[in-house]
């Protein structure tokens, strides 16, 4: 029998492949034979360039063929410059990626301006300023854009088009904001978000909606979206001004929307009642239902905590739908906010263990606590030991992503393995760990083997990390710490973040860390503007006028990510001049 792994199906390969990224795919199986190559040159590529350095950022352009991607993500937050390097591989970017449908620009300095006649999704995020050119590309764009995300509302307030295909647009809180500044600055501009949304005469029939400033429009109209009401099928809106609505308003808008199936609402109400909303949905065609309604401040909380979720735990939410709500209380400054939202769209998904109740007063019955509290994706698991844990939880945490551990001394390994799967943790922050042994690191990180970034306050002297953690984390670095040391102990880091304390260590790290591939400084840049340039970091450090860079600067941090060797002709022309 031939089990040779090349004979799988194509649809096998596909399979195996949408679990990859695309560096990950080349790595693995580009070169290996002719009909592998074949297979990865036909998979419709999804390419996100996110978390990534410059060597694989190369890699990926030079294998990759422009006809088989189909969405894209740019990203300068770890390698700076992305869009202006990927340009030059792909010179012709519109007329060589036919295929491609989606784009994500995540905080980029530059943007691609022409683009393939085939792209219909468009995303601009974290953009606290947009510029003409993103205006023009959306312009340039809108005949076949059928979805758009922008965090800037005044995007639509710049642009004098229809946009006949659309029919799903993101706006952003932080869009949001922007635009009632820019309002206040154009006086002859309509502060009515619904007339912008009207003048784009789209069939959108998924809206996304983030308010946060009452000054934006006449609050009595925020809910009344009427005019969409013969298209609009899912809707989700945040509303987190400064008033308190009543449900009965609430419901009086949602009954002119016919055609939604799907609502999400993050709102404030003076009162939460679990049988209304059961009378107004049973009333509607909506079938996926979340929310986050923040009640009023007049609300009494310890009056009425037992009674609060009582409403809905009848058989209409526990049995015919399956929706599960949840209760918790949050105080910030010297008020207590109390939410009542669904289960899970609203869980959170950072925990502080030893300081949130976890898990929350909820509907969710027992039975099902460990598939919907316990088997979730938490993204950043804290603890604090300095504080008691009085009851340990009856499940483990299975899917924790980042673990954060504080307190005088570290825990006892059965203390945490008792609470969460060490198992599936990517990244241990040890910096809130005031009294630490190198043993006692070791032994915890034999209970972490999926682990790739190690986080301290200081640098330890004579730990030596494990070959599998590539990537650190030095908060402080201290005049007394042995910079020699550290390289050699660290010799084979691909990825660090470390607070210098002078320029040389910067170029003495750059240049002895053979492996490096990613580095971000935190110091005093600003004091050095007047020289500090990409043609400096070539000239003072030998590493990089051999190699590819790219450099991302702030007043006080700075990322250098680093690529592949450069060609000998350009070496010759940096050494020249």
């Amino acid at each position: 029998m031939n089990s040779r792994f090349e004979l799988f199906s194509t649809e096998i390969f596909y399979e195996i492949f949408d679990y990859l990224s695309t560096y990950d795919i080349y790595h693995a199986f580009i070169n290996l034979n002719y009909r592998l190559n074949y297979i990865i040159n036909i998979y419709p590529l999804k390419v996100d360039l996110q978390n990534i350095s410059r060597l694989k950022f190369d890699y990926i352009c030079y294998y990759l063929r422009p006809e088989q991607v189909i969405s894209f993500i740019f990203s300068d937050d770890d390698m700076g410059d992305q869009v202006i390097v990927f340009q030059r591989y792909f010179p012709y970017f519109k007329y060589q990626f036919i295929n491609l449908r989606s784009i994500k620009f995540i905080r980029t300095d530059d943007i691609l301006f022409d683009l393939p006649y085939s792209l219909s999704a468009l995303t601009f995020h974290g953009y606290i300023y947009v510029s003409q050119r993103v205006i023009e590309t959306i312009v340039k764009q809108a005949k076949s854009l059928t979805y758009l995300k922008v965090d800037c509302f005044h995007v639509l307030q710049s642009i004098d088009i229809t946009f006949p295909s659309l029919n799903y647009l993101n706006v952003g809180h932080v869009g949001m904001k922007i635009f009632c500044c820019f309002l206040k600055n154009n006086e002859s501009s309509s502060n009515d978000y619904h007339s912008l949304l009207k003048n784009l005469r789209s069939p959108i029939n998924h809206l996304k909606l983030s308010i946060e400033n009452e000054n934006l429009i006449d609050s009595n109209s925020i809910p009344n979206f009427d005019y969409l009401s013969h298209c609009l099928t899912n809707l989700t809106m945040t509303c987190l001004i400064n008033k308190t609505f009543s449900f009965e308003y609430i419901q009086n808008y949602r009954m002119k929307l016919l055609n939604l199936k799907s609502l999400t609402i993050v709102i404030k109400l003076d009162l939460i009642d679990g049988k209304q909303w059961e009378e107004f949905i049973r009333k509607t065609k909506i079938i996926k239902f979340n929310f986050q309604f923040i009640l009023s401040e007049n609300f009494t909380f310890t009056q009425s905590k037992s009674k609060l979720l009582d409403s809905f735990r009848s058989i209409f939410w526990l049995k015919e739908k399956y929706w599960y709500v949840g209760r918790n209380k949050h105080r910030s400054n010297q008020n207590t906010q109390i939410c009542v939202y669904s289960i899970p769209t609203f869980l959170p998904t950072c925990i502080n263990y030893t300081r949130d109740c976890y898990p929350p007063s909820s509907t969710v019955p027992s039975n099902d606590e460990q598939r919907i509290f316990y088997s979730r994706y938490i993204e950043n698991l804290y603890f604090d030991f300095n504080k008691s844990i009085d009851d340990l939880p009856n499940y483990r945490l299975i899917h924790v992503n980042s673990l954060n551990l504080s307190g005088s001394t570290l825990p006892s390994i059965d203390n945490i393995i008792s609470i969460v799967d060490l198992n599936q943790i990517k990244e241990l922050n040890l910096s809130h760990i005031k009294n630490i042994s190198i043993g006692q690191i070791h032994l915890l990180l034999e209970y972490i083997p999926n682990l790739n970034h190690l986080i301290f306050k200081n640098f330890i002297p004579l730990f030596k990390p494990p070959l599998h953690i590539y990537s650190f984390t030095i908060k402080e670095w201290k005049f007394s710490d042995d910079l020699n040391l550290f390289c050699r102990m660290f010799s084979y880091v691909k990825s660090l973040k470390i607070y210098i304390n002078s320029l040389e260590m910067m170029i003495e790290l750059i240049n002895r860390l053979k492996y490096l591939e990613s580095i971000l400084v935190w110091y005093n840049f600003e004091k050095h503007a007047p020289f500090f340039s990409m043609n400096w970091l070539r000239r003072n450090i030998p590493r990089l006028r051999r190699k590819k860079f790219t450099c991302k600067e702030d007043d006080y941090y700075m990322i250098i990510s680093i690529g592949n060797n450069r060609k000998k002709n350009a070496l010759k022309f940096l050494i020249k001049f």
